[in-house]
């Protein structure tokens, strides 16, 4: 219910964004990142019964091994886009401690909500790969701001 809620608002600025102020780009990058937040929001909620996890694990790199390596780049590619889409749609957060630090306080509050619905166990672990998933999508943004950058100096020499 809450992902089909959150899919219509976004939806509904979108059109708004689009024919209201007739500015596509930013629109469309707010609307997946609305889209992308409800993805997170299913992913680490619903997919769980309430009450059926209640586990607080602080110990660093405990879920890297063999067995549990997956968990660690599941939890990077979730943030990924976060990184890659935030600076797009937020401007402040170009700035490199901005953006991880709002990627920092993602991870920790859904690492948080899921320890206080036990819907998910508090791992040190998540938090730590969620922040370099999110520092990978941000760099990717700023290698592609980068090139694009580039791309118009030498368009705008010729």
């Amino acid at each position: 219910p809450a992902c089909i809620a959150g899919s219509i608002c976004s939806f509904c600025y979108l059109l708004y964004a689009v024919i209201r102020q007739k500015q596509r780009w930013p629109s469309v990058f707010a609307f997946l990142l609305g889209m992308y937040s409800c993805y997170v929001y299913a992913a680490t909620f619903f997919t769980r019964e309430i009450g059926s996890k209640n586990i607080v694990n602080l110990v660093l790199f405990s879920t890297v091994d063999n067995r549990h390596a997956w968990f660690a780049y599941e939890n990077m590619f979730m943030m990924f886009p976060l990184g890659l889409l935030l600076p797009i749609v937020w401007p402040r957060a170009r700035k490199w401690n901005i953006g991880l630090f709002i990627g920092f306080l993602i991870a920790l509050l859904i690492e948080t909500l899921q320890h206080l619905t036990r819907t998910g166990h508090f791992e040190l672990d998540d938090i730590l790969f969620n922040g370099l998933g999110e520092a990978a999508g941000w760099l990717f943004y700023k290698l592609i701001a980068y090139l694009m950058h580039r791309h118009a100096l030498h368009k705008h020499k010729n």
